[in-house]
């Protein structure tokens, strides 16, 4: 389960006051992470090395965006970063894999990142590793 530390919401979703103002900053020792649960939800660990918005698992492997951008490719079973591909996409909300290996990552509003929206804009991006 991806874990973000919150406290950034947006103005476009959500009205002054919807939201307790002691709820609008992560509370103290709040981090970023990916929890591991056992099938019966029980914590087993945590991995704290990288902040993930995304994650999606395959195989041997746990794909997760680090820092909204980046793309780190982990062991599932240590969470040791076995790859990186960095900036390969802006705020990477969705990733997903095909048959082939190929992974899919959808970006939700990259025009805070300074992108254009939509088919002139870095909405979809492919990435697929060369034999």
């Amino acid at each position: 389960m991806a874990d973000l530390a919150g406290g950034n919401f947006h103005p476009y979703m959500t009205v002054p006051g919807q939201i307790a103002e002691h709820r609008n900053q992560p509370a103290e020792g709040a981090k970023s992470r990916i929890q591991i649960l056992d099938p019966d939800g029980a914590y087993i660990d945590e991995w704290a090395h990288i902040m993930p918005l995304s994650i999606a698992v395959y195989g041997d492997h746990v794909y997760a965006s680090d820092k909204m951008s980046n793309l780190a490719i982990l062991e599932a079973a240590s969470g040791e970063v076995v790859d990186r591909v960095d900036n390969i996409a802006i705020y990477i909300h969705q990733l997903a894999m095909d048959a082939h290996g190929d992974l899919y990552t959808a970006s939700v509003y990259p025009e805070h990142a300074g992108e254009k929206r939509g088919r002139e804009g870095p909405s979809h991006k492919r990435w697929t590793r060369h034999a």
